[in-house]
């Protein structure tokens, strides 16, 4: 399962990896994307439990981000930890799970979106641009056509993956993937499997450029909550299966010079499913450009989402956005000055500035702000968040009213970074996961009316010798609910400290450590005394998570066979990822991956 606050701590140590993270999915270089949600605060979280996701504030997500690398370049063998955000994407919470290390294979991988069964916490990445100190990179290396990962673990665990892409070309490319994952949860009944097929192509042409990616991906795992007197008369009644095929296509100005009009359009469309025949269909349509003027930009975007949910009823939703801006530089500070709207039910208006000053060059610059933003809320997204999810469910978009923040970030030597930050934001329709009141095994979705978050994060990184580093960051958080008593499943405090080591380009090793302060998980219980139904709160606790992950190349870094062995939630912690849901306790896994022409 995946915990909303960790998703800060997974995305940031992600970006340390030097990984490009967007919303529920990691992609670094030419690998998959992997989704730190996944491994804290996913379903299937319990069963391969290993804290990454990100900070529960943006402290976490800033520390990955502050180790983060150019994402041209690779970690070489490096553990890399995956954590998800939290899909509501709250802005202060954080989840608690392990990704092993990511290695570099050698094959040009896509963005493609890859989710992660719920067994692991989620978290969500700090938004913080810091120049990351980076390991010694070599020649680049031969691309190979094929790439094949197998592993092996307790809990019955099968892990494989395949991925084929064209050679290197400026014109073309063409990638497939394919991943299988399958376990044993950490209690009987608790089975899950995952399967994704992603075919990603590119082509450039005339200065322009076109994408698409074309994918499925099949999530079952069961409702296993370990719920006191609960006892299970119907095993189907526990199942659940999750069905995603899902496109994508981009088309921009290639290549094209900074001096002039640059432009690009993308379309999405999805059907998502589960096993209860509640469905829902989603497309998207977007533009956006870029004019120079005066040596500054101006820059205009559009884009329309429309829903379809469908249970016993059909439900019809729609989102459109305009966002309009000038970015300039005056007097050496660095200027956004824009508008963004929105209208779904409502018309939404936001301002949206941001300034920026290099108060010492190369090592301290300060930046603040104030925006806003309308969260688009979907049974995908929430499925994917929380694979425990009621088929039936109330979906609202979040309105993140207010977004004020400001902070310093920068380094103190070229080996390290450091960022620190403050935020205060407040939020209409905030949602929180809650135990259903008849079927205590799954998810409903409240919203609080009108929420406060202040949120103060850190973080810190450092590259030793060329091959090492060494990253931390944390988040505190600070709820204000008016509806909810409580912020469920929302900690007010994550951290993570990571490491990495590479030897001679042969022999990785990577390390995770994950904390999260106390959530509560909640849900109705009906009084015999006065015939109602009351919310009662569950105290979760704090969550420890310590992760690691050894790779040793046969013939080379990046190329030819490999030895993987990973260890998860060595300290064995016994933790609820969601509540009523344990998580997983100590895991090894082993196995081995080979690149091939």
């Amino acid at each position: 399962m995946k915990l909303p606050y960790i998703t800060y701590a997974k995305n940031a140590f992600m970006r340390l990896q030097g990984c490009k993270v967007e919303k529920l999915k990691t992609y670094c270089g030419a690998k998959q994307p992997y989704n730190f949600s996944t491994l804290l605060h996913s379903n299937i979280f319990p069963y391969i439990i290993g804290p990454k996701n990100a900070l529960a504030a943006l402290l976490v997500l800033s520390s990955a981000a502050a180790y983060a690398q150019n994402d041209r370049k690779s970690m070489g063998d490096e553990t890399v930890i995956i954590v998800t955000g939290y899909k509501p994407k709250l802005s202060d919470a954080v989840k608690i799970d392990v990704v092993p290390v990511q290695e570099n294979i050698n094959t040009a991988k896509p963005e493609i979106t890859y989710k992660i069964p719920a067994f692991i916490y989620n978290t969500e990445p700090f938004k913080a641009k810091l120049s990351a100190p980076t390991l010694k990179q070599g020649p680049v290396s031969e691309l190979h056509h094929h790439y094949a990962k197998l592993m092996f673990g307790n809990y019955a665990d099968v892990n494989g993956e395949y991925i084929f892409n064209t050679l290197r070309n400026k014109n073309s490319l063409f990638t497939l993937h394919g991943k299988h994952h399958s376990g044993n949860g950490p209690v009987k009944d608790s089975r899950f499997s995952e399967n994704m097929i992603d075919a990603f192509g590119k082509r450039v042409f005339s200065g322009h450029s076109i994408t698409g990616n074309l994918g499925y991906q099949r999530l079952a795992n069961r409702f296993y909550a370990q719920i006191p007197g609960d006892s299970i008369t119907d095993a189907d009644s526990t199942k659940q299966r999750f069905n995603d095929i899902y496109f994508n296509t981009k088309f921009a100005r290639a290549n094209a010079d900074t001096g002039k009009f640059q432009y690009g359009a993308d379309l999405g469309i999805y059907n998502f499913s589960d096993f209860y025949k509640t469905g829902e269909t989603g497309f998207r349509i977007g533009a956006s450009g870029v004019e120079p003027f005066r040596g500054s930009r101006i820059y205009a975007d559009a884009s329309y989402q429309y829903w379809k949910y469908r249970t016993d009823t059909s439900i019809d939703r729609g989102l459109l956005r305009l966002a309009a801006g000038y970015k300039f530089i005056v007097n050496g500070f660095r200027a956004d000055v824009g508008i963004k709207t929105a209208s779904d039910e409502t018309f939404h208006f936001y301002p949206n500035a941001k300034l920026e000053a290099d108060i010492i060059a190369k090592y301290l610059t300060l930046y603040g702000g104030i925006t806003g933003n309308i969260q688009e809320n979907t049974f995908r997204q929430f499925a994917y968040e929380n694979h425990f999810i009621a088929s039936d469910i109330r979906l609202k978009n979040t309105n993140e009213k207010l977004n004020l923040f400001g902070g310093a970030k920068g380094s103190f030597s070229n080996t390290s970074t450091f960022a620190v930050g403050l935020a205060y934001k407040n939020y209409k329709y905030l949602p929180f996961y809650l135990n259903d009141s008849v079927d205590k095994r799954r998810f409903n979705v409240l919203y609080d009316s009108n929420t406060n978050v202040f949120n103060v994060h850190a973080e810190a990184g450092l590259s030793i010798m060329e091959n090492f580093i060494l990253g931390a960051a944390v988040n505190l958080n600070s709820y204000n609910l008016s509806t909810l008593t409580k912020a469920y499943h929302r900690p007010n405090f994550d951290a993570v400290i990571t490491g990495r080591y590479n030897i001679a380009n042969k022999i990785g090793i990577g390390a995770d450590l994950f904390f999260a302060g106390k959530r509560y998980g909640g849900t109705w219980l009906k009084d015999s005394a006065s015939n109602t139904y009351k919310l009662t709160d569950y105290d979760l606790g704090n969550i420890i998570d310590l992760n690691t992950n050894i790779s040793y190349a046969f013939g080379g870094n990046a190329k030819g066979l490999k030895a993987h062995l990973e260890l998860k939630n060595i300290l064995g912690t016994q933790y609820q990822l969601w509540n009523f849901y344990p998580s997983r306790g100590f895991q090894i896994t082993g196995g081995l991956s080979y690149s091939f022409l």
